[in-house]
């Protein structure tokens, strides 16, 4: 099999079963346990171990899915002996396994439950936010700068109304995320301003509400939006960095006057 194919494979198939992906749940069970024993393995072999494992298919399934496994590099014949995996079949289970790993991996740490975990999360986002507003003062265009007023005026617009906000505010980091040009800084990006770490953004406006520090994040989002539009890197990144550590300040005076309880009560709520 052609190595740019193997790469392809690889790149494609790390969640199994998902659309678009090169191998189902299936072919890969059935790559993983040629992957696990040192012998090859026949259709009925397979065939026993995939239903041991809930698999609802026949042996001549197995053994068609076997021959498509053929077809792709990833398994060979031995003989009458049955399949062996090949060393393209094992790379791609390696980088299945890893994938999953990663992911096992980063959902436990985006499964936030504890103030200090909140204080982890703001410090990451201090730290990629103001290099992704970094480089996008290097790189900002005029068409860019104006969906970034935009959403600054409407998040005071919602304060001016007495509502929160909250989702232009959350727009605003998001949108200026993708603005940075730098596909790893995205990535990170896209990980630490998750949609699924939505509550939080919650527990940050109860904080400042109480502390009567609301307003304030609009007028950080301007001067972030001033540096910008004057295309000064080092401006963009202090006051990036300047507005994420006046949230993780805010946060950790209200847990210092014995507030912590509350706070994790709020979490709680906010989680439900």
């Amino acid at each position: 099999m052609p190595t740019g194919a193997v790469r392809e494979l690889v790149t494609n198939a790390e969640k199994p079963g998902e659309e678009g992906s090169a191998v189902t749940e299936m072919q890969f069970a059935l790559l993983s346990r040629l992957a696990e024993v040192d012998y090859p393995c026949g259709a009925r072999l397979l065939h026993k171990h995939l239903e041991a494992a809930g698999f609802a298919v026949s042996e001549a399934s197995v053994s068609r899915v076997l021959l498509d496994l053929d077809e792709a590099g990833l398994t060979s014949r031995a003989g009458s002996k049955g399949r062996s995996i090949t060393d393209a079949g094992r790379q791609l289970v390696r980088a299945i396994r890893d994938s999953r790993d990663r992911d096992a991996e980063l959902a436990r740490a985006l499964d936030i439950n504890t103030i200090e975990q909140v204080f982890d999360l703001l410090h990451a986002r201090r730290a990629v936010e103001s290099e992704a507003a970094r480089a996008a003062a290097e790189r900002i265009t005029e068409s860019e700068l104006v969906e970034l007023r935009a959403l600054l005026e409407q998040h005071r617009h919602h304060l001016e109304s007495g509502s929160v906000g909250r989702q232009c505010a959350q727009m605003f980091h998001r949108v200026l995320m993708q603005f940075s040009g730098n596909p790893l800084l995205i990535t990170l990006g896209n990980t630490i301003l998750s949609d699924q770490l939505d509550y939080l953004e919650g527990v940050l406006d109860v904080v400042t509400a109480l502390r009567g520090s609301a307003d304030e994040s609009p007028n950080d989002h301007a001067v972030i939006l001033d540096a910008l539009a004057a295309r000064d890197p080092d401006a963009a990144e202090r006051a990036m960095r300047a507005h994420l550590s006046r949230l993780i300040g805010d946060l950790k005076d209200f847990a210092a006057t014995d507030n912590t309880p509350v706070l994790s009560r709020v979490l709680r709520m906010m989680q439900g």
